[in-house]
Order: structure tokens, then C-alpha cells, then sequence
């Protein structure tokens, strides 16, 4: 999906877009301390909740263990 470095706002957004982009933030950074294999992962890629933009290869993780934004939200949907 992506091999450059991303905003940690704009990518939290593809995966809760009806989210307010803090918001966003907030659930993906939940979402990634509940995964914790995600979460140890990405602690080795010099990974921090307070950093502002994801590297390629923290994107790259995320998705592994999360699914594509699109594939997410759809599994995600409480009224499916």
C-alpha cells in the first residue's frame, strides 16, 4: 500500500473514517496497544504513541495485523 511515510492522522482515518481525525487517532493507538503482537512489532521499529507520521514499514505491520483500511472497516461494522 504504501512505501513512503504517513501521516499518523490521515491513516487512522482510512481505518475509522467516520471518526474525527484525533478521534481516529486515539482508536487506532487502542486498537494497536490490544494487538500486542502488533505492538511488540512495532516497539522494534522504533514505534511511538507519540510520534506524528507512521514509517513505511510500521505501515506496513499495521496493515499485516489489522487488514487493509477498507477490508477493516467492513469487518468492523456493527450493523453487519
Amino acid at each position: 500500500m504504501n512505501s513512503y511515510p504517513l501521516k499518523k492522522s490521515t491513516f487512522a482515518q482510512l481505518y475509522f473514517p467516520e471518526l474525527a481525525s484525533h478521534q481516529a487517532c486515539n482508536r487506532l493507538r487502542r486498537w494497536i496497544i490490544r494487538c500486542k503482537q502488533l505492538h511488540e512489532e512495532l516497539l522494534l521499529c522504533d514505534y511511538s504513541p507519540y510520534q506524528r507520521v507512521f514509517t513505511p514499514q510500521q505501515v506496513q505491520l499495521i496493515i499485516q495485523y489489522l487488514g487493509e483500511p477498507e477490508e477493516f472497516s467492513i469487518s468492523n461494522d456493527p450493523s453487519r
